[in-house]
């Protein structure tokens, strides 16, 4: 399930107003990202992000260790735990120094996956760090041969458009990536199913 703590700037700029307008624009113009898709290495390599020439934050495969890290950030949004421990084995994090500040994970099911626990710590919504993490999830999950990813979102219906998810129908996803415990047990019946097609 993917609430809107993942919109890090959607829903800060509606919470902002003309303020949330501007700070957003600025966030689009001011971010130098090291690749124009964050690399995720199979060893754990890391994407750097920099803001001008300083450091912020790096992107990279997660590891067992951030387990309690994510499960913190999942707690804090109101996001279900289950299955998200198994799920990081193909995931990414985001870390500031050894602090993880965001996540995401993919479930796979053949050529599909279903992309969940999508997380940003709530104090860092509106750096644009809810996009950096989905396409570096997205990136593990092309290399990784997945060919389409499906999620399931309550709140986040107007933000993962803007990424390329489309809203489909509750069959198709079932019938593709309704194995996950999100369907059968956590969101059974709540949630919108949304995908989109890996280039």
């Amino acid at each position: 399930m993917i609430r809107n703590s993942a919109d890090a700037t959607g829903a800060h700029a509606r919470r902002g107003g003309r303020h949330g307008q501007r700070h957003r624009e600025g966030d689009e113009a001011g971010w130098h990202r090291a690749t124009a898709r964050p690399p995720v290495a199979a060893d754990g390599g890391h994407g750097l992000l920099w803001w001008g020439r300083v450091l912020l934050r790096r992107v990279g495969r997660a590891t067992p260790s951030d387990g309690p890290g994510v499960e913190r950030l999942l707690a804090a949004s109101g996001l279900p735990l289950e299955g998200a421990a198994e799920a990081l084995s193909l995931g990414v994090v985001a870390r500031d120094g050894d602090e993880v500040v965001a996540a995401a994970a993919i479930e796979r099911y053949g050529d599909a996956g279903l992309l969940r626990s999508v997380v940003v710590e709530p104090g860092r919504l509106g750096m644009g760090l809810g996009q950096d993490i989905v396409a570096a999830a997205e990136q593990l999950a092309r290399d990784d041969g997945i060919k389409e990813l499906y999620l399931l979102t309550e709140t986040a219906i107007d933000w993962f458009p803007r990424l390329g998810y489309e809203v489909t129908a509750r069959g198709e996803a079932v019938a593709a990536v309704g194995e996950s415990i999100e369907f059968t047990t956590v969101c059974k019946d709540t949630g919108v199913p949304m995908r989109r097609t890996l280039a």
